[in-house]
């Protein structure tokens, strides 16, 4: 019983386990979160529960299938993603532009991304998403300050 929860959190309710980008659907999971995180209390709040569930979920499943990072475990990218919205007005532009660069930011992992992944266990496949997620941020906050972008 245990342990098909934890599948369910790690896999997003399962969505992970559909055929084609599953982070990228699993991603989005992290809209219903945001909306939620009204302020930087609430928001703080919503990233340490996802954060270690997300830890712990992730580490069941990677042991579970005998496999670093399961395609299947798509609990890094909510919580990645819930992080690259810190501080965003959570309209659909901000949203959009936020999901794109934290997608792209996962998928090419600069440094120190992937050294962050290679912890191993739940904590490095969250890990480099929440790494991801602060990279948008920074992002996100230069082009408001200095290119005046309004976000």
């Amino acid at each position: 019983m245990v342990g098909k929860i934890l599948e369910g959190i790690a896999t997003g309710l399962f969505v992970g386990k559909v055929k084609y980008f599953p982070g990228t659907l699993g991603s989005l999971w992290a809209i219903p979160f945001i909306l939620l995180a009204r302020d930087p209390f609430s928001f703080t709040i919503i990233f340490f529960l996802l954060f270690v569930l997300g830890v712990i979920s992730a580490d069941f499943v990677s042991k579970k299938k005998g496999e670093k990072d399961p395609k299947e475990v798509v609990i890094d990218e909510i919580v990645g993603f819930f992080v690259s919205t810190f501080n965003l007005e959570p309209n659909f532009k901000n949203l959009a532009l936020a999901f794109i660069l934290f997608r792209l930011f996962d998928i090419l992992k600069p440094f120190p991304i992937r050294e962050v992944e290679n912890l191993g266990g739940g904590l490095g496949i969250v890990l480099d998403d929440v790494v991801a997620g602060a990279y948008v941020c920074i992002v996100l906050w230069i082009l408001k300050v200095y290119v005046s972008l309004y976000i």
